[in-house]
Order: structure tokens, then sequence, then C-alpha cells
């Protein structure tokens, strides 16, 4: 592991991008697969093979970064990097500005970039978001007590009562730490490793002289794996877990994405086969960032889903902010990540829920689960408990779902657990961007998993065709068509100004069934309204779309 470093007065955290992995020839780039081939865990081995061929489990792209590269900028720097990024190609440092600008120099160095950081949002306030006062007369299951709504909103309870408990299954968690392993709802919970990336040690309690503090992760460890009957049952109590430490809370300290991009490298290489991430970056990065391929953090968690690994995150609560503001939170935005939401009791959309789309115009988040008034074990006691709000809470809940969908079939590769899960969403017949693809059935999903139906016949194509949106709009200086097609066909998009002239730009293609984006790059235009024509073999419609420059 790497040595925590600390910045000193006139320095900066920068990303140090390198310009390829440090080999000379092809039959050096194979003995280095070969050689990180055979250090593989059996765990992370048996994930890759679900999602690539038994001769071919590893590319150039899982190497890590080139150790002579480092060796080269510690003698240039005397530093050693915070957080290497073998997804980004990256490794993090403390630099001062003279440093930087040698490290630039660096034959090997393709670009430097800070390591952005933003100050931790606190959960929404439990009393504002409590709903009907009289839900929580649910807690006659006296297996459950006041942990049974969160369990069955969701159809946990048959699964448990059908033997799922999620238990064979190595969940991963990257948040803030954990203060209180020693509660009582922890007593049966197998925890395999940890790991503090912000301090640099293999304590992830509160020390004395050190930063952060951990009751965000006792919290939502203990509505994933929680095991106390009669108080709470965490969704997948049967679970063994990895604890990552990547968020410093101190309010004086930033917290940064370099400890979670590290982090969640770390619990691949461990061969977690989920992490669930209760992780909010979103004042961190602008809209058009939220496209799916621009932070580091989105990059290292498509990733590692790549490598066979389910990442599910929380979408954020920034759903009062206002446009764009109120957009999910990165790695929420990547198209291989499973991006929560919170449900109130009633099972709509709690305010304070983050939304999509993405900048690209995909659907966000993917599903919902209740955020609120969820019951979670008290951080300052071995037995209480008390209830918070917020999709930090959804998402661990919904990390046991795919847990129970693993334990039933450890095979299944990522995208099959989310698309059974989105089978059994609420929404499933008109995901949009509020609630997704709804509030999903574990229990139905299990049964699906078992019947072996295909998950892709489960859900439905669309109907019609229909323009879904445009965003952003206004925009600048591209604008994005959003719709769906019942069928494969041939379409085309005509830009027109209000006088209805045709501008030059066009975009045609042959498309598949389903959700599309077409992109209209508008950089040379000016400042006015637009039309925006979509022709189909099913018909023509119209969208507007203002440019602001």
């Amino acid at each position: 592991m790497l040595a925590c470093s600390q910045i000193a007065i006139g320095q900066a955290r920068m990303w140090v991008f390198f310009a390829d992995k440090g080999f000379s020839s092809p039959q050096e780039v194979q003995r280095a697969i070969d050689r990180e081939e055979s250090r593989l865990l059996s765990a992370t081995r048996q994930r890759l093979l679900k999602v690539r061929p038994a001769g071919q489990l590893l590319t150039q792209a899982d190497l890590p970064v080139c150790s002579a590269y480092l060796q080269a900028i510690e003698q240039l720097t005397g530093l050693m990097p915070h957080a290497l990024c073998r997804a980004a190609n990256a490794a993090s440092y403390a630099f001062s500005p003279q440093q930087i600008k040698r490290v630039r120099e660096l034959p090997f160095v393709r670009e430097t970039r800070p390591v952005l950081s933003f100050r931790g949002e606190a959960d929404p306030p439990v009393e504002l978001q409590m709903g009907k006062s009289s839900y929580r007369s649910l807690d006659d299951s006296l297996f459950y007590g006041g942990s049974y709504l969160q369990n069955v909103l969701e159809n946990f309870p048959l699964a448990h009562d059908a033997g799922y408990s999620g238990e064979g299954v190595f969940v991963g968690m990257l948040d803030a730490g954990w203060n209180n392993l020693d509660h009582i709802c922890f007593d049966s919970l197998e925890i395999i490793a940890t790991w503090d990336f912000v301090n640099g040690d293999s304590s992830v309690a509160n020390d004395s002289s050190q930063m952060g503090e951990g009751s965000h992760g006792t919290k939502t460890l203990s509505c994933l794996a929680g095991y106390d009957p009669g108080n709470l049952i965490g969704a997948a109590y049967g679970i063994s877990v990895a604890l990552a430490k990547t968020e410093n809370t101190e309010s004086e300290t930033l917290i940064e994405e370099d400890n979670w991009a590290a982090g969640i490298e770390w619990l691949d290489s461990l061969g977690c086969v989920i992490a669930s991430s209760s992780v909010s970056y979103g004042t961190l990065h602008t809209y058009p960032e939220l496209n799916g391929d621009s932070t580091i953090i989105t990059i290292a968690a498509d990733n590692a889903v790549a490598r066979g690994m389910v990442v599910v995150n929380s979408a954020g609560n920034h759903g009062t902010w206002g446009y764009p503001g109120d957009k999910m939170s990165p790695p929420s935005d990547g198209d291989s990540v499973l991006a929560i939401g919170a449900a109130n009791p009633d099972s709509s959309r709690a305010s304070f829920s983050s939304m999509g789309p993405t900048y690209d115009g995909r659907i966000k988040p993917d599903l919902m689960a209740l955020g609120v008034s969820v019951k979670v074990a008290r951080p300052d006691s071995v037995a209480g408990y008390t209830y918070n709000s917020g999709t930090s809470f959804s998402t661990p809940i919904t990390a046991g779902a795919c847990a129970l969908l693993l334990q039933a079939d450890p095979a299944l590769a990522p995208m099959a657990v989310y698309a059974f899960l989105k089978a059994t969403g609420d929404q499933l017949a008109n995901p949009d961007t509020l609630r997704g693809w709804g509030i999903y059935n574990v229990w139905q999903a299990i049964q699906d998993v078992l019947a072996g139906a295909p998950p892709q016949q489960q859900i439905s194509l669309p109907d019609k065709f229909q323009i879904i949106g445009i965003y952003p709009n206004p925009f600048n200086p591209d604008v994005r068509l959003v719709f769906e097609l019942p069928a494969a066909g041939d379409v085309c998009l005509g830009i027109y100004d209000v006088l209805g002239r045709q501008l030059a730009g066009i975009v045609q293609d042959h498309l598949s069934p389903g959700r599309h984006a077409l992109i209209w790059e508008a950089e040379s235009s000016s400042s006015a309204v637009y039309f925006l024509r979509l022709e189909t073999p099913w018909g023509i419609q119209i969208g507007r779309a203002v440019m602001t420059k």
C-alpha cells in the first residue's frame, strides 16, 4: 500500500497522466500481462472469467502504472505518489509549483491535472422527510423491527425466508470510515480486509491524531449487512466485506477523488464482486462533465465493471438544488454504474434525490430504494439505533439486492445483475430521469434468475417512436436529442432556424431499437432559437432548443 502523503504549504495535489505503460515491444507487454495474471487472487480470476475469455483475462490497460516512471519522478522531486489509478494510467502527488513544472517536462508525462476536492455534504435531516407518521406501524414484524419497511419495500423478506442472505458474496464498501464495528449488529459479520486511504494504514476507525470520522460508514454498513433480530436486519446480512476509508470528513479538510479511485482498484484486487459507494462528488464537476467518460472516478468505476465487478453508487442528495446542480453525482454518470436514488415510504421520489439525465442524455438514476428514515446503527452506542435519510442508505440496500442475486447465480455478469433488477422495476414500461426504472422487487428478480429468463427479453422495447428530451436546454456549445425507436430504422436529424431555413448540420444514421441520443455540435452558431426535426419510418417529431453564448 502507498503511504499517506501530507500536503504542505505551497503544495497542491495533482494527477500525473502517463503517455504509456512503459513497454517498448509487444513481447514485453505479453510478459507483463502473464506476470500480472499469475498474481491474480482466485476470487479475482473467477470474477474476470464472467466477462472475459479464459485466454484473455487481462490486457495492457489492466497493467499497473509503470514503476520506472514513478521512480523517475521520485528521483526528480523526492516524492512518492499518494495514489495510483491503473484505469486512468495516472498517479497523484502533492507538488510545489516548481515541481509541477519539472514533472511536466518529463518525456513520458502526457499531462497533469489538479486532483479535485470538495467539502462533504450532510445527509438530509430526517425530521423533514418522515412522510406519513403512521408508517412505523409496520414494526409489528418481530424479526425486522424498525427496519421492516426498508426491507419490505423492495421485497427482501420473501428472499430472506427462502434462504437468500448474500452468503458467500464478497462486497467492498467505500465510505468515510467505520467508528463502531463493535456494534452488536456486526457481531456475525466477516470483515476480510480494511484500509484507510486518507491516513495510509489498515485502521478504518476513529484513531487519535488521524484525519476523518467514521459514523457515516457505520450507518451505511448496518443497513447493508447488520444482523440484530428484532431491531435491524440488513439487506444482505450473510455477506463478507472489505472496507475502504476514502473520505476525510473533517470540516476544515477537503475530500479528494484520488482516494476513491485507489480504493475501488484495491477492492478489485481483493476479488470483491460488488462495490457499494455512498459518495457524492456533485460539487466537483460541471454538467458537461457528467457524460460517463470525463471524471477520474467514473473512469475507475466503469473499469471495475469491465473487470466483472458490480458497482453501486448513490445518485446524490442534490434534487432541490436547481438545474443543473440537481443532477446525479459522479461516478453515477458511468454507463456501467448502477446509480441509486432515494424513495419515500410511499414509493415516490424523495425531493432531495438527485436526478438525470446524464449530459449525453442517458437515464439516471437507474433504480430506487427506500432512502427516507432508514433504520441504522448508532455510531455512538454498541446496541443503539437511529433513523437517517439520503441516497447514502438506498445505495447499500440495493448493493444487498445485488448480493442476493449473485448468491442465486454467482456466474452473473454485472450488466446481467442490473438487467434482472431493472426488469422488476415499477417503472419498467416508462423509465424516466426522476426514478429511473423505479423500485425493484428483489424476490422476483431472484426467481427470474433461477428460471434462467434472459433479462433482455424481460425489459420491454419502446412501443412507439418519441422524443424523450433535449439536453441541456438552453445549451452551449452542443445539444443532445434523446429519443426512442420501437424497431431498427433510418433516422435523419435536421436543424432549422425560426424562419424555417435548414442549416448545414444534418445527422443521418441507421439505429437499433431502444433509446438513443444524437448530438448537434453548434460551436459556430449564434445565440438563437433552433428547431431539431427528427424524421424516422414512424413519423416526424420536432423539438425546440435555445443556444446562449
